[in-house]
């Protein structure tokens, strides 16, 4: 293998981007899906235990434990405030690649501790910047009206509207009631 692409693969690895890392070496080496991803997985387990060994490291990971979201814990849901590459688990990316967006979601939910609207949303996204992995269930997610629209934001316009409807007609009626 080149010592750029080596390089940039140890870059990406330790920038956590995984899914990143994964395909350069699939290219470099023409190897399948599995072996790639466990090879950059033990890469990823050196370089921790590389840093942990690390004494600036470790006072650096002691300042960082409080601040770090716990799992099931729910994030924003805006998806620019989620770097999708560094975070999106392994084994997500794996069903996404398969095209079963249900475990994907499923995967993200619990691992990464975010609610299914925001889980869905990611998906979408990620499908919209890889377009190459196509499948029934991605043509159904893409289409979705909480995919298009957000889901919840839609469902709170919809049930505003039907409240005004509602007490125009109740006023309505007491109004005839009383003349």
């Amino acid at each position: 293998m080149q010592r750029d692409i080596q390089e940039q693969i140890v870059k990406a690895v330790g920038n956590g981007q995984l899914i990143r890392a994964i395909k350069l070496l699939r290219q470099a080496e023409n190897i399948d899906l599995r072996t790639a991803k466990q090879r950059i997985e033990e890469l990823s387990r050196q370089m921790q235990s590389n840093e942990a060994n690390n004494p600036y490291t470790q006072s650096q990971q002691q300042q960082n434990t409080y601040s770090q979201p716990r799992v099931h814990t729910h994030r924003p849901a805006r998806q620019e405030q989620y770097d999708l590459e560094k975070e999106l688990p392994t084994e997500a990316f794996l069903y996404l690649q398969k095209g079963e967006v249900k475990n994907a979601i499923r995967v993200i939910h619990e691992v990464q501790g975010l609610n299914k609207n925001t889980a869905t949303r990611l998906v979408k996204t990620f499908y919209t910047n890889h377009p190459e992995y196509h499948s029934d269930e991605v043509d159904k997610l893409m289409r979705s009206k909480l995919a298009r629209t957000g889901g919840v934001q839609s469902k709170k316009k919809s049930n505003f509207i039907s409240n005004i409807i509602f007490f125009i007609i109740l006023i309505i009626l007491i109004n005839n009631f009383i003349n």
